[in-house]
């Protein structure tokens, strides 16, 4: 990882196309907006800016000069307070990012219309692999358009959905696209509040999937009729090494792996 720099350091690097650059402190919003104009045609491939409290109008300004990169190939905007109306901007953006692979929007008080636009871009053809999205405010609604989204992409391998409010009807519609989907490697949903029917619908998809190979669903909701549907899908799932259920309301016998009497 490149060594942090102020603000006026990293437009400089930008301008000069450091491969990575990061951004320490809290940029004022005259210097998030030069950050973003030296973003447009800088050869940088990785901007972290993580922490920096850039607000919306600042994930606006980095989305507008995004739309014109052409080189850069991954952002990390994580804690930035953006919510949905910077997402929708970063989104909108990355429907025209013709190199951006990786993106991490952690907690940043995206809700579902964000999420929604987040959703739009992944189902848009762009060559997006990464995405993080965790510690946010994501409910069904969201879940839902990403889960739609993933079912498009061709190019999608993790997504991080940890620490949301997704319940069981985003946990279905997760379910859905890995009926679809054959290049997601990794979903992570812990630390939501999916129960036992929405465990049921990933399960049905496991049966399916080819391509799945780390599943995270702990700290949810889901009892003994969702953990075993999910272990007994797990068992014949081609690709998938890696379970986590750990931290959900699940009896001894169930841990264990027994079937219920």
């Amino acid at each position: 990882m490149a060594a942090m720099s102020n603000a006026d350091e990293a437009v400089g690097q930008l301008l000069a196309g450091q491969a990575e650059v990061a951004v320490e402190g809290h940029p004022d919003p005259a210097q998030v907006l030069a950050i973003a104009e030296a973003l447009r045609g800088s050869r940088s491939t990785i901007l972290r800016m993580g922490g920096c409290r850039i607000g919306e109008l600042g994930a606006e300004a980095i989305g507008e000069a995004l739309a014109g990169n052409t080189a850069l190939e991954e952002l990390w905007l994580y804690d930035n307070e953006i919510g949905d109306a910077g997402a929708k901007a970063i989104g909108c953006a990355l429907k025209t990012a013709a190199s951006l692979t990786t993106l991490c929007l952690n907690g940043n008080l995206i809700g579902d219309l964000g999420a929604a636009a987040i959703g739009d871009a992944i189902a848009a053809r762009s060559p997006l692999e990464k995405v993080g999205l965790g510690h946010n405010r994501i409910e069904d609604v969201g879940a839902e358009a990403i889960g739609e989204a993933v079912a498009k992409s061709k190019t999608i391998t993790a997504l991080n959905l940890n620490h949301n409010h997704i319940g069981n009807v985003g946990a279905r519609a997760f379910g859905g696209a890995l009926q679809t989907n054959t290049s997601l490697k990794s979903l992570g949903l812990q630390n939501n509040h999916i129960g036992d029917d929405g465990a049921e619908g990933i399960a049905e998809a496991l049966w399916r999937n080819a391509s799945l190979a780390t599943l995270r669903l702990n700290d949810n909701e889901i009892g003994d009729r969702g953990a075993e549907a999910i272990r007994g899908a797990a068992a014949h799932a081609a690709t998938l090494t890696t379970l986590c259920l750990e931290g959900n309301p699940v009896s001894e016998a169930a841990r264990l792996g027994r079937p219920r009497g």
